[in-house]
């Protein structure tokens, strides 16, 4: 990796560092908070800005890293679950309207892109999956793996912990194997800085405020 390159990725980090600094005044101020109560013991309101200054982060990335016009499309339509989720905050939207955004999202993702999976590559028969077994599998995977980490995220550093243990897993098996993805590597990788930075600040690792996602 070039001085360059690690210049930018502790940019990003910095960069939701900066963003919670500026975001966090802000979230006291519209009610942007998560409140304790008998299921969350946390001490005190705590804002909900961790999210919004990870997406911001990877946005801005779109501009100084050359990437596929397929990985921005995946940055947008991450950004409509992003949207969702801090009106969740707000609001406490149902369940069914969270799923439907997530299921719009999917599916915009999949056919605008021409990306879904098209092999699990355990056993034979599933190396080459067609798109009318691999559209519906990748919807199940996405929205179940989404709602999988929102659900895990009851412990400081849980959800982040393991978002950047499966980020450094999908880098490695990317660079292992050599393939065309590992010419993208990146955005993962800034993905990674970004998630570390928020992950230290949840933990109170730094001298912020803590937040949450």
């Amino acid at each position: 990796m070039s001085i360059s390159m690690l210049l930018i990725l502790l940019g990003f980090g910095a960069g939701v560092i900066a963003t919670i600094i500026v975001l966090t005044p802000i979230a006291t101020k519209v009610g942007l908070l998560d409140h304790p109560n008998p299921r969350k013991r946390h001490k005190g309101p705590i804002p909900l800005v961790g999210g919004v200054s990870i997406f911001s982060a990877i946005t801005v990335m779109l501009w100084l890293i050359d990437v596929p016009a397929k990985v921005e499309l995946i940055v947008l339509t991450a950004g409509l679950v992003v949207a969702v989720g801090v009106l969740d905050d707000f609001y406490g939207l149902g369940v069914r309207i969270r799923l439907l955004v997530q299921l719009l999202a999917s599916c915009w993702m999949m056919l605008a892109s021409s990306l879904w999976i098209s092999s699990i590559g355990v056993l034979s028969c599933f190396d080459s999956l067609n798109a009318w077994i691999g559209i519906p599998f990748t919807l199940m995977a996405v929205i179940g793996l989404t709602n999988a980490f929102n659900m895990s995220d009851g412990a400081d550093g849980l959800a982040s912990g393991q978002a950047i243990v499966s980020l450094c897993t999908l880098i490695l098996a990317i660079s292992i194997s050599r393939n065309i993805y590992a010419l993208n590597l990146g955005w993962l990788i800034a993905l990674l800085f970004a998630v570390i930075a928020f992950f230290l600040v949840n933990l109170s690792l730094t001298p912020l405020k803590k937040v949450f996602l």
